[in-house]
């Protein structure tokens, strides 16, 4: 059971990072392109002026909470983020006016919110060994 709780988590790392480079690398492309053709997502709750601003913070916020979650520090942080990550992700997705051009994107879009699903349980904050505060 142990072997299968570090798995989780070192996927949620990698899901979250990834998760946030994504997000990143898609503020810079909507601001290298500029205001000629704005990157849009209906799906997402931010207008296209604020979304370049939004990505690359919470990217930022993201990666700086998995490095925090790596080294053994606030660790329901990551977890909170995860959360928010899939939610934001579920609903955007399939409980909005989103369309699907076809059955391969409906098909990627449930991977993805899977995906997400198993990054929220793998951060789920249990800690190691526990610190024995008597045997002082």
């Amino acid at each position: 059971m142990g072997f299968l709780r570090g798995l989780l988590r070192v996927y949620s790392w990698i899901f979250e990072t990834l998760l946030c480079l994504l997000a990143i690398g898609v503020s810079i492309v909507s601001l290298t392109v500029g205001a000629s053709d704005p990157v849009k997502f209906e799906w997402l709750p931010w207008n296209e002026a604020a979304l370049p601003t939004w990505l690359i913070g919470l990217g930022i916020l993201g990666l700086v909470l998995v490095l925090l979650a790596i080294v053994g520090r606030l660790r329901i942080l990551l977890f909170l983020f995860a959360g928010a990550a899939f939610v934001m992700l579920a609903r955007g997705l399939f409980f909005s006016t989103n369309t699907f051009e076809g059955p391969n994107e409906a098909r990627l879009a449930l991977f993805v919110v899977l995906g997400a699903l198993l990054a929220f349980l793998g951060a789920w904050p249990s800690g190691g060994k526990g610190r024995n505060y008597r045997s002082r």
